[in-house]
């Protein structure tokens, strides 16, 4: 991660009607360590008031568009979101330990989460910034994994300008910081192998050469790299 001095942070607003889309004001930025500490001490607020964050360092009036994050976007962390199957925090932090090793992540209950009815998401910083045309597959390779170790994300955080909302008590609240370096997505890894492998079908299905060549040739090879 670059340091705070070197760079804005992650693009933020605050609730889901916080747009710059009509005017010439960027976005703020927050840091990682910012997270962190919010996450040691949660506020509690309406999420029509909750801040969120566009995990990328593009902050421009425009930020919150998928299409403009993808072309601009520079993305410092990955996100999931688990709401299904009430795990606890226990089993969340073996499942990213069991996929990705002791690599640094910041684990929270969401808003919505309670007692009988867990909810968790997940902020993992990344060493390197992650292109946004890269986001989207290097997210669903993340929610692949987390699946193969047990555990049910809702996928549409693959989306490059999908708000991520930042620690916000609610009925029930924990949190766990796992130590650990900033995720390499530049190392060789089955995490970077299958986003390779997404990016390459996502690029097929845009540019009209699945179509030509019939989808499941494409699927094949898709099944193929990913297995």
């Amino acid at each position: 991660m670059p340091s705070e001095n070197a760079s804005p942070g992650f693009c933020t607003g605050m609730g889901a009607f916080d747009t710059r889309a009509n005017s010439d004001r960027p976005y703020e930025g927050v840091t990682w360590d910012d997270i962190v500490a919010m996450a040691e001490n949660p506020r509690t607020v309406a999420k029509e008031e909750a801040q969120w964050i566009i995990p990328s360092y593009y902050r421009g009036p425009d930020a919150r568009s998928h299409a403009v994050q993808r072309e601009r976007g520079k993305f410092y962390a990955l996100a999931f979101d688990i709401d299904e199957d009430n795990p606890s925090l226990e089993e969340v932090v073996a499942a990213v330990g069991k996929m990705l090793g002791g690599v640094q992540c910041l684990i929270y209950a969401t808003r919505s989460a309670k007692p009988e009815a867990r909810k968790w998401r997940g902020l993992l910083p990344l060493k390197q910034p992650l292109p946004g045309a890269w986001y989207g597959p290097m997210q669903d390779a993340l929610f692949d994994g987390l699946e193969k170790a047990g555990l049910h994300p809702d996928r549409s955080l693959a989306r490059t300008a999908q708000p991520i909302y930042l620690p916000n008590k609610g009925e029930h609240y924990e949190s766990r910081l796992i130590e650990g370096p900033p995720l390499d997505i530049a190392a060789p890894s089955g995490l970077t192998s299958r986003a390779e492998a997404y990016a390459e079908l996502q690029e097929a299905v845009s540019s009209g050469q699945a179509r030509a060549e019939g989808p499941r040739s494409h699927l094949a090879a898709f099944r193929v790299r990913t297995h």
